[in-house]
């Protein structure tokens, strides 16, 4: 059996408990939010 993160959960944390939206208003910040991203482990030379 595999490990399945709560991916779910965890952006509503992100988006609901942690004001995400409030969090972007910030200086140096501006880019925050929840669009998806590449994953970081792709781009790492092997």
């Amino acid at each position: 059996m595999s490990y399945i993160a709560p991916v779910k959960d965890m952006m509503f944390n992100i988006q609901h408990l942690a004001n995400l939206e409030q969090v972007a208003q910030m200086p140096g910040f501006e880019d925050a939010g929840l669009r998806p991203h590449k994953p970081c482990w792709r781009n790492v030379p092997s």
